[in-house]
């Protein structure tokens, strides 16, 4: 019976007793996948047919070949916009002995985006299913290609005695790679940060941003406008993203502000939304400090350090050691007609 007597009728009537089927197959790939050349498939199943009843066969198909398989992925128009620097292939086994191998390649040096093209091929691979992922990385610094802007992965079943490959054109199908610009509240471009600042960005990657860097500033984070003129915070590159961006840098002087009308839900650094106590302004400082910087705390009215003895929210805890090469407390109404000042400190020990 052929494949397509079998298709259309599954049920055979037989007489009982001993039987031996042979189930036969060709492969010749997919469109996705083409092989060179066509590969036999056998299965053997020796069963008694009984009488009077439905007898199931079920046959395990077997590739009738040896040895082991070879595999070639081309990647062609790889200079398309040259929006990456380096190739890099990684083929790992999720079946059998693990193996890992991986090869860096570099962009070919020409200015027809039509031309340039890479080949990863391996042979003598023991058969089997491996992971085969491509990553196209950005050159972040002294030659230290990280991290991926994009990605191409596949599942490859590795054939005895067959050569799998394929040709993948960059043009096609391939994810649309983004800008990053990071600026601050002027609109020039911030090149210092704490962290590698990633410029480059598709609809897989997803990392942290990193904190911006500017003399005598704290950073509060990445304001992300919308087309209203509102804006949001944003910490990290999401598959949610799908724009070129231009990220402003919220930074603001190292002064906070605490007063008795003041809440611990406020941001502190403006004198519109001051702090309640000390406790918060330290924590504040903990969060967006660093060894080089001054900070103020500017006082408010009579801020109690704490109650019923306890004064230990007037105490500069060891934390914020490295958050801070100084810190000044400063009365923000000043000094009455009496000659005595308008802020206090109540440290709470009565």
């Amino acid at each position: 019976n052929t494949y397509q007597d079998i298709s259309e009728n599954s049920e055979l009537e037989i007489a009982p007793g001993k039987w031996t089927f042979i189930l036969s197959a060709e492969y010749s790939g997919s469109s996705d996948n083409p092989l060179p050349s066509s590969i036999q498939y056998l299965s053997t199943v020796t069963t008694t047919i009984q009488n009077g009843k439905s007898n199931p066969i079920y046959f395990v198909l077997t590739p009738q070949v040896s040895g082991n398989g070879e595999l070639e992925i081309t990647f062609t128009k790889v200079n398309t916009s040259r929006k990456f620097d380096k190739i890099r292939a990684t083929l790992t086994t999720i079946t059998g002995s693990a193996v890992e191998i991986k090869e860096d390649f570099s962009i070919p040096e020409t200015d027809n985006p039509n031309d340039g093209s890479i080949t990863y091929s391996k042979s003598d691979l023991e058969p089997g299913t491996y992971h085969l992922l491509f990553e196209f990385l950005i050159n972040k610094e002294q030659n230290n290609y990280q991290p991926a802007v994009n990605q191409w992965e596949s599942y490859v079943y590795i054939t005895p005695g067959v050569k799998t490959s394929a040709t993948i054109s960059l043009e096609k199908g391939f994810n649309k790679v983004y800008t990053i610009r990071y600026e601050d509240e002027t609109g020039q471009e911030i090149s210092d940060f704490s962290g590698f600042a990633i410029k480059k960005y598709s609809a897989r990657s997803s990392f942290d941003l990193p904190k911006g860097k500017q003399t005598d500033k704290v950073f509060l984070g990445w304001k992300k406008y919308n087309s209203d003129g509102t804006y949001e915070y944003i910490t990290k590159i999401t598959n949610e993203l799908n724009e070129d961006l231009i990220l402003v840098a919220d930074l603001v002087d190292p002064v906070l502000y605490v007063s008795s009308s003041g809440t611990d839900s406020n941001s502190g650094f403006a004198s519109t939304t001051p702090l309640e106590t000390f406790t918060k302004a330290f924590e504040k400082m903990e969060t967006y400090g660093y060894p080089e910087l001054d900070w103020t705390i500017k006082v408010s009215g009579t801020i109690k350090g704490g109650t019923n003895g306890n004064y230990a929210q007037c105490l500069i805890p060891e934390s914020i050691n490295d958050k801070a090469k100084s810190l000044h407390l400063d009365g923000a109404t000043g000094v009455a007609g009496d000659g005595l000042p308008q802020d206090r400190i109540d440290k709470g020990w009565h």
